[in-house]
């Protein structure tokens, strides 16, 4: 209860990302940049054992007092370290089947922690999972054009609920399976 009252005062917004990070697979330079040109607005921080070379050196080049990397921590330690997060990332560009037409388990890992959830506008089963129930804490975004997230819709985002409402249709489903 008192990490969510914390993360409503806050003004920097916390983007979290945990996973394995390629410049291949993932937008991470663009949500990079991007972090960047927000001048402290936003941070992100990013756990992970599994990440690409290109992706340290890019990351090290930023040199960017926004970004911090981290080691991956005990799966069973993420729900108390991701409630302190605003946003979590979904950050898979799509390039294999698996990750279009699949819900990745971090959508549900940050959500039940509390946290609105940023995936890319290629995978296709998580836009349908949010139009079935109506998860308006999903988030659509397209990462090859973050210009686009103005500060009007940036606002809207963050004017969401911070959890699932208990008596939405996901919530529903998941009680009578």
């Amino acid at each position: 209860q008192q990490i969510r009252a914390n993360r409503q005062v806050r003004t920097v917004k916390r983007l979290v990302y945990v996973g394995a990070l390629g410049l291949d697979t993932t937008y991470i330079q663009e949500i990079a940049e991007w972090i960047v040109e927000q001048n402290g607005a936003y941070s992100l921080d990013i756990f992970s054992n599994n990440i690409d070379k290109s992706v340290l050196n890019f990351l090290n080049n930023l040199k960017s007092p926004y970004i911090s990397l981290y080691k991956s921590i005990p799966y069973f330690d993420l729900p108390e370290l991701l409630a302190t997060f605003d946003i979590g990332l979904v950050l898979y560009k799509g390039h294999i089947p698996n990750y279009v037409y699949n819900v990745p388990n971090k959508v549900f890992e940050y959500l039940v922690c509390g946290l609105k959830v940023w995936y890319s506008v290629e995978l296709v089963s998580t836009n349908k999972l949010k139009q079935e129930f109506d998860i308006q804490q999903l988030i659509s975004i397209n990462f090859t054009n973050l210009i686009s997230l103005t500060e009007k819709s940036v606002f809207a985002i963050f004017d969401l609920p911070q959890k699932i409402h208990e008596n939405s249709p996901l919530v529903s489903k998941l009680i009578s399976a």
